[in-house]
Formats: structure tokens, sequence, C-alpha cells
């Protein structure tokens, strides 16, 4: 059986088609799907931001690449880049579409756009090492912080909205921050805000949750940063 799709079939068509197709055996994961959607230049492009020295030293190395989980990551933050710089719709709460629709619009965009977006990523991964350390983008509360306490794992709100709010900043004006200092600053926010332990606990993907804790991020850095 063939499937013929059209050229102008939009792109939430084509995905619905393709999740379809890809019911029998083992199914792939949205990210799977994604990257048989994508063109070459953008799946090489989020290929490298996974595989990225920025990436791996941000995240100690520590997030999955068997069904990639780790590219999955670098493109939420492309879509919320580019969404905050009106290069696509804003978040409206369901994630695995506006995932859907960052592809697209990679698969439509220039070598200049992505190449400006890779240098945001880098920019933010590195904020993120300095001010965090070995704690970015993990859920910790001030007892996580202390000497041979277990590790937490990637959070992917966390992740989502430090490394979006990151890329704001320049490297030199977060190196004036002590080295790591942001761990503790954001272990007692989530240990004083039920609210905010609470958006990134559960439902992480809902609009307003997400909403929160990007207000939450941002405040830290305006209060801190110069």
């Amino acid at each position: 059986m063939i499937n013929i799709i059209d050229s102008q079939t939009p792109a939430d068509v084509k995905f619905d088609i393709f999740k379809r197709i890809n019911q029998g055996g083992r199914p792939l994961n949205a990210q799977e799907i994604r990257n048989c959607m994508s063109l070459p230049t953008t799946r090489q492009a989020i290929t490298q931001l996974s595989r990225s020295e920025d990436f791996l030293s941000a995240t100690c190395g520590s997030v999955g690449t068997v069904r990639m989980q780790d590219q999955e990551l670098a493109l939420r933050f492309l879509a919320f880049r580019m969404a905050n710089i009106g290069l696509m719709e804003p978040y409206l709460g369901n994630m695995d579409r506006f995932l859907d629709h960052a592809i697209d619009r990679l698969n439509n965009s220039s070598s200049s756009v992505i190449e400006g977006l890779s240098s945001d990523f880098f920019r933010a991964m590195k904020n993120s090492a300095h001010l965090f350390g070995q704690f970015a983008f993990r859920k910790c509360l001030p007892h996580d912080l202390i000497p041979g306490a277990r590790r937490r794992l990637i959070n992917n709100a966390l992740f989502t909205t430090w490394a979006t709010t990151l890329a704001e900043y320049s490297d030199q004006a977060v190196k004036l921050q002590t080295q790591g200092s942001f761990a503790i600053r954001l272990a007692d926010s989530l240990q004083q805000d039920p609210q905010f332990l609470d958006c990134v606990t559960s439902g992480t993907n809902d609009r307003r949750r997400l909403s929160y804790s990007f207000s939450i991020a941002r405040r830290l850095c305006e209060e801190n940063i110069l």
C-alpha cells in the first residue's frame, strides 16, 4: 500500500498520518516520528546540538539517547526560543503538537536562522553549566545539594524554562555570578514555594504551570544578573 501526501498538505495532517502508519511492531515515540519527518538539515542540526560538548557538560551526559530523549530536549529549547523571538506561535498547552510545529518551522528555515538558534542553544548551555554546575535542570531541594546526596534526574520543565531564559543573557553577564550559585537559589525557591514545586512535579506541560515556572526563572535572573 502506498500513501501519497500532497506537498500542500498541512504539517499536522502529515504527522497524524505518519503516526497512524507506525502503529504496528514497536511503535515509534513522538520524537522518533519527528526525526523521520525532518529534512536532513533539521535532523543534522538537532543531532549536533544534542551531541555537543556544551549540552553534555550542562546535563552531565545523563540524558538518554536510545529513544532520542536528548534530541527532544534540544528541540524543546528550539521551539520555545523560536516562539520567544516570533518565529512561531506561542505555546498553547499541547507539547506534542508544539514540537511537531517546531520541526515544520525548522524544515522551512534558512541556514542562517538555524545557525542563530544553535548559537543561542550553546550560550544557554554554557550559562546553565556555570550557574548551576552539576545540578543544572534538576529538581533539587536544599538537602539534595549536600555532598553525597543522590543526584536527581534531569527535569524537562526546568530544562525548558531555564535553558530558554538563560539564552537571553550574555556569557559575560553570567560569569560575573559565582559558579554554581544558582543551585541554592533554585533549591530555596522550590522549598519555599509549593506552587512552583508542584508545577515542575506533575502536569509539567500544562500551559499555566509552565508559564509559572518561566516566571520564577525570569525573576531569579532579573534579581541577580545585571
